[in-house]
């Protein structure tokens, strides 16, 4: 993860943001953030995966 990525996650997380998705073109994966108990929880899906929202 990138400094600015890691910089914004904390930002989001401060702020209390439920959920949210970082797109990685040239990985070819979606990783998903999820809030929980404040801290994130990830998980990484590829191209092959089925992405599921819980909001």
């Amino acid at each position: 993860m990138k400094r600015n990525d890691r910089y914004k996650k904390s930002q989001y997380q401060a702020r209390g943001i439920p959920e949210y998705w970082m797109i990685d073109p040239i990985q070819q994966q979606i990783t998903v953030f999820i809030l929980v108990t404040g801290l994130y929880e990830e998980t990484v899906f590829t191209r092959d995966g089925v992405i599921c929202s819980n909001l």
